[in-house]
């Protein structure tokens, strides 16, 4: 078990953390000191109007549940490592709170102020599945052990998986939301492999000099 946790890269260890010891942290201090701390942390509507910012990213990050903290880091440690270890941390944790923010925002647009207090990391997560399958489009998994299936299939199932308990718990008019990450996912890692593109590009353009040694 410690050898497994040592192999997770940085940015990924770094979320499960927070999502396990801030999922312990509202559950001991509401105990001890009747204090919620899920009502400063969640997605809210008329509180990020009155602009607390902070409730685009810490909805994502902690988990208000005992399934979300379990599914929600066991899906971000299943689908993490593998594409953290071909970018980097800092665009890996970018990426997913990018995804998470936009994901927010989504369901704040759909709901208004009659959103509920939330605390999910869905949205980011599916937005992970989008570049996992994008890694390992042209591999084949073994799904549970089972038949070997294509990476367009194992990422279908694992987003439904992900999907459908936030859906089925929180309501499905949610749902839009949390499938907004995937499509900000694909538009995130377009726009970088664009940009990434000109650069190279602007630098074989650059005109080579050469100096004369007399």
């Amino acid at each position: 078990m410690t050898h497994f946790w040592r192999s997770i890269p940085n940015g990924t260890r770094a979320l499960a953390l927070i999502s396990v010891l801030g999922f312990l942290a509202i559950f001991i201090l509401r105990a001890a000191t009747g204090f919620d701390l899920r009502n400063t942390i969640a997605l809210d509507g008329s509180a990020v109007a009155g602009l607390q910012l902070w409730r685009l990213l810490t909805y994502a990050l902690i988990p208000g549940d005992p399934l979300g903290a379990f599914f929600g880091t066991l899906f971000l440690v299943f689908l993490g490592p593998g594409v953290e270890r071909r970018w980097s941390p800092a665009f890996f944790l970018s990426y997913f709170l990018t995804c998470a923010v936009v994901s927010g925002l989504v369901m704040l647009w759909i709901l208004g102020n009659a959103a509920p207090a939330l605390l999910t990391n869905s949205g980011a997560l599916l937005g992970l599945v989008v570049a996992w399958y994008q890694i390992n489009r042209f591999q084949r998994f073994l799904l549970f052990g089972g038949p070997e299936v294509s990476a367009a299939t194992a990422a279908i199932i694992t987003a439904l998986c992900i999907i459908i308990p936030v859906a089925l718990g929180c309501g499905w008019i949610l749902t839009p939301g949390i499938v907004s990450g995937a499509p900000v996912g694909w538009l995130f890692l377009r726009l970088h492999s664009l940009l990434s593109e000109r650069r190279i590009q602007r630098r074989a353009d650059r005109p080579r000099t050469s100096r004369l040694e007399l």
